[in-house]
C-alpha cells in the first residue's frame, strides 16, 4: 500500500471524542419525535396521507402508496417510537436503520409535501446507519459499559461534509440578482406607500405551517418602522384548525369580525390599493365574470350581497385584518 495512502486511511480512521455525534444523535431524534408528534396534533396525518384521493409520486417511485384505511396513524406511531429510541441510544444499530426506513417511506409518498429539510434529514438518517453515536450518552453504553467513548475520526468527517455540502449550494444558490438585491425582503415589505398589503393564506387564529410566523410577525414589528401592515385572509372558520395561542398573545394588535365559514377552495384573491382604501377582486367561478368588493380603511367584509362590515381596532398597533369569505 502506498505511503500516502496508508497515512490518510490512519488519519481517518484516528479515534476522536464521541460526544459531538451523540448530540447530534439526540437532536435528530428529539426531533423527528416532535415533528410526528405535531403531525398528530394537527391532523395532518389523515389530511395529507389518509383523505386525498389524488398523489403525486416522485419519477420511477409511483409504487410508494400510503398504507390504507387508518394505517398511516399506526406507522406514525411507530416512527414516533424508534426516533425516541435513536435519541435515548437503546438498540441504536436497529432503530436508526428503521427511523431511515419509515422517515424516508413518508418523504416519497407525495412530492407536493417536499421540503429541502425532510430531504436533508433522511439523508442524515442514512449516514448515521454506519456511524457510531451511540458510543456516547446512551442507553446502549449503560448496558455495555465496554464500548469506547470514541468514534473513527471519519464518523465526523462525514457528518460536517454533508452539512458543508447542503450550505455550500445553498449559498451558491442564492447567488443571483434577486437574492443579492434583497428581493425576499423587498417583496415583503413593498416598494410604495406606507401601508403593507399582503395576502396570507394562514394566518391566527387558523393553525397552519409554520408560514403563519412570516406574515405575522412582519406584521407585528413592522409598524414600528412606519409601515401599516394590512393583512387579507380568510375568515378563521374556513379553517378547521385553530391556534388561539397565537391570536391572544396578539389581541391587541388584531380584530377579528367572526363570520360564517365559506369554501377555503375557492379562495383566489387579487389585491389592489387605491387612494381610497383596498379593492379585492375574488374570482370564485373562473366561468363568469369575477365579483368586485370594496374595502375602505378600518374595515373587514366579505361576499354577499355586497355587504361590507365594519370593525375597530382596539390595540395601539395600526393593523387591521381583512377578512373574506367566499359563498
Amino acid at each position: 500500500m502506498p505511503r500516502r495512502l496508508r497515512q490518510w486511511l490512519e488519519y481517518l480512521c484516528t479515534p476522536v471524542d464521541a460526544a459531538s455525534l451523540a448530540v447530534v444523535r439526540i437532536v435528530l431524534g428529539a426531533m423527528i419525535a416532535w415533528d410526528v408528534v405535531r403531525y398528530f396534533q394537527t391532523g395532518w396525518i389523515s389530511e395529507y396521507y389518509i383523505l386525498p384521493k389524488w398523489y403525486f409520486p416522485y419519477l420511477y417511485l409511483e409504487w410508494v402508496r400510503p398504507w390504507p384505511g387508518q394505517w398511516m396513524y399506526a406507522h406514525f406511531a411507530a416512527m414516533l417510537v424508534v426516533a425516541l429510541l435513536v435519541a435515548v441510544g437503546l438498540y441504536y444499530r436497529t432503530v436508526i436503520v428503521l427511523l431511515f426506513l419509515t422517515y424516508t417511506y413518508v418523504f416519497l409518498l407525495d412530492k407536493s409535501t417536499y421540503m429541502n429539510h425532510y430531504y436533508l434529514i433522511s439523508l442524515l438518517c442514512f449516514l448515521f446507519i454506519w456511524m457510531q453515536p451511540h458510543r456516547e450518552f446512551s442507553l446502549d453504553r449503560w448496558r455495555h459499559p465496554e464500548l469506547p467513548q470514541t468514534v473513527p475520526r471519519w464518523n465526523v468527517l462525514l457528518l460536517r461534509a454533508q452539512l458543508l455540502i447542503v450550505y455550500f449550494y445553498g449559498a451558491i444558490a442564492k447567488l443571483n440578482p434577486d437574492w443579492l438585491a434583497g428581493e425576499p425582503m423587498y417583496s415583503e415589505i413593498v416598494r410604495h406607500g406606507p401601508d403593507v398589503p399582503a395576502i396570507a393564506y394562514h394566518f391566527p387564529p387558523v393553525k397552519g405551517s409554520s408560514g403563519v410566523q412570516r406574515t405575522l410577525r412582519f406584521a407585528q414589528h413592522l409598524p414600528r418602522f412606519g409601515w401599516r401592515p394590512i393583512v387579507l385572509t380568510i375568515t378563521p372558520k374556513a379553517r378547521r384548525r385553530y391556534m388561539n395561542s397565537l391570536f391572544y398573545e396578539h389581541r391587541p394588535s388584531f380584530a377579528y369580525e367572526k363570520k360564517r365559514s365559506g369554501d377555503e377552495d375557492r379562495f383566489v384573491p387579487e389585491l389592489r390599493v387605491g387612494k381610497n382604501g383596498v379593492d379585492g377582486v375574488y374570482d370564485a367561478d373562473p366561468c363568469r365574470n369575477p365579483d368586485a368588493v370594496k374595502f375602505d380603511v378600518g374595515s373587514a367584509g366579505y361576499r354577499e350581497a355586497g355587504v361590507t362590515h365594519q370593525v375597530t381596532n382596539p390595540g395601539s398597533t395600526p393593523m387591521r385584518v381583512i377578512e373574506v369569505e367566499l359563498k
